[in-house]
C-alpha cells in the first residue's frame, strides 16, 4: 500500500468511526454558532447569487442541499 492509499484508508475509517455522531450533532443542532451565524450566512450567500441549478458536493451529511431545496 502506497502512502496515498494509506491516508485514503485513515479518512475513510475516521469517517466511519465518526461519521454518525456528526450526522446526530449536526441534526440534533448541538453545534450553536452553525445554528446562530454559519448555517444562515452560507444559505443567504447562496440565495442571493439566485443559482438556476446547485450541486452541493460537500463532506457532510446532506443539510445544505436539504435546505435549499423549498428554494426549487
Amino acid at each position: 500500500m502506497n502512502a496515498d492509499d494509506a491516508a485514503e484508508s485513515r479518512i475513510t475509517a475516521g469517517w466511519s468511526h465518526h461519521g454518525n455522531a456528526w450526522i446526530r450533532a449536526v441534526r440534533e443542532h448541538r453545534i450553536p454558532n452553525r445554528d446562530t451565524i454559519t448555517d444562515q450566512a452560507l444559505v443567504d450567500a447562496i440565495l442571493e447569487r439566485r443559482p438556476g441549478r446547485l450541486l452541493d458536493l460537500g463532506c457532510g451529511e446532506g443539510w445544505l442541499a436539504r435546505r435549499l431545496a423549498p428554494h426549487g
